[in-house]
């Protein structure tokens, strides 16, 4: 995919990151109960093949409009032990309600936006005994939960190359309680990616728009 994106003379790269793990597979399974035990969760077998992708994966980039850049994507993805195990991020505030609090202090960011700074992750909630779920979490709009596995979201964030705001298709609830113009948005985003990627197929992700919002 970076490759991909290099290659494209509709891409500027602004920030790019990539630091590949040399873990081999006992170190995997160690790290695999390690984090059951230590967080108390269940790992789906699926997780083996994630746990070391990377210790980071990070970009950020704007594509060609005319004889201007426009805003893309970024993401940084970040190693699932790191993301589970010593994850240090404050989501919240003492301002906030307790609920509210209790909430965030269950999300594991494992994906992020360092170099835009937008306040958007995608992260983990952890349920003591069970498997994580998967949530988006937008400073400025609140916290949704999607309908994927956290193999799914790898898959779609390499698949939309981390564009911003492609995870509200995938957020249990219809797009009226979002953004004003993040239907437009995403038609946008869809066609973009067409344009500059032909593979990307823009079919599928206009058939999971055209549901949305009905």
């Amino acid at each position: 995919m970076i490759k991909e994106m290099q290659a494209s003379p509709y891409i500027r790269i602004n920030h790019l990151e990539f630091e590949k793990s040399t873990i081999d597979l006992p170190d995997i399974e160690f790290a695999i109960s390690e984090i059951e035990k230590i967080v108390g969760i269940q790992l789906e077998d699926y997780f083996r093949d994630y746990i070391f992708v990377a210790e980071e994966i990070w970009i950020a980039w704007d594509y060609k409009q005319g004889s201007n850049y426009e805003k893309g994507g970024e993401f940084r993805l970040i190693n699932l032990f790191d993301s589970l195990v010593r994850n240090k991020a404050k989501l919240w505030n003492d301002e906030m309600s307790q609920d509210k609090i209790e909430f965030l202090k269950s999300l594991r960011p494992f994906e992020d936006h360092p170099y835009s700074g937008d306040g958007k992750i995608g992260a983990f909630r952890i349920s003591h005994g069970n498997s994580p779920e998967i949530w988006f979490y937008d400073l400025r709009t609140g916290y949704y939960k999607l309908s994927l596995t956290y193999e799914e979201y790898i898959e779609l964030l390499l698949e939309t190359k981390g564009f911003f705001n492609w995870q509200y298709l995938f957020c249990d609830a219809e797009l009226h309680h979002y953004p004003a113009n993040l239907k437009k948005y995403l038609t946008k985003m869809i066609d973009i990616l067409y344009q500059i990627f032909p593979s990307f197929d823009r079919e599928k992700y206009l058939e999971i728009l055209n549901k949305k919002n009905k």
